[in-house]
């Protein structure tokens, strides 16, 4: 009989480096299972059961996993900009066809802690719009002024 078992989950954040997460942010989660029974697991499905503050692909089809040997699902997930922070609980689904043909199904619970919103870098981006906002008016006020001496110059010329 296939006995399949979950041997790791990681997580991993697309573009950047540790294990916070935040509204917006492009992640993945990689399942790992073993099969340690004596026979083969058939049509091994894998589902990632989360509320809709994550979206992404939920389902995964790993075909069969042998005796003694292992497979993998990886879902390509996002966190909604939207997202609430703090703990959402998910369920990671295994179902699989034993030697039989009868449907076998393991789950584990997983959770995923989403940060709130880091502020700062919000702050230094609207204060940089401000500063590029102020030199273009500042531009566009000496540009007046050069048009307009110009113009009043050569009104005065023309007399």
């Amino acid at each position: 009989k296939p006995v399949v078992i979950f041997s790791g989950i990681d997580l991993s954040i697309e573009g950047r480096e540790g294990a916070k997460l935040y509204p917006g942010d492009s992640f993945s989660i990689s399942v790992q299972l073993d099969n340690i029974g004596k026979e083969q697991a058939k049509a091994v499905k894998v589902y990632f059961l989360a509320d809709d503050d994550i979206i992404g692909s939920k389902e995964s089809f790993v075909g069969n996993i042998n005796e003694d040997d292992s497979g993998a699902a990886i879902f390509d997930l996002v966190v909604q900009p939207s997202a609430s922070s703090g703990t959402h609980k998910a369920v990671i689904k295994v179902e699989y066809l034993d030697e039989t043909g009868k449907k076998q199904e393991i789950a584990e619970n997983y959770n995923i802690d989403i940060n709130q919103g880091d502020i700062i870098p919000l702050i230094i981006g609207f204060i940089f719009l401000l500063i590029l906002l102020a030199i273009v008016l500042v531009i566009a006020y000496f540009i007046v002024r050069m048009v307009l001496r110009y113009q009043t110059l050569k009104k005065s010329g023309m007399k």
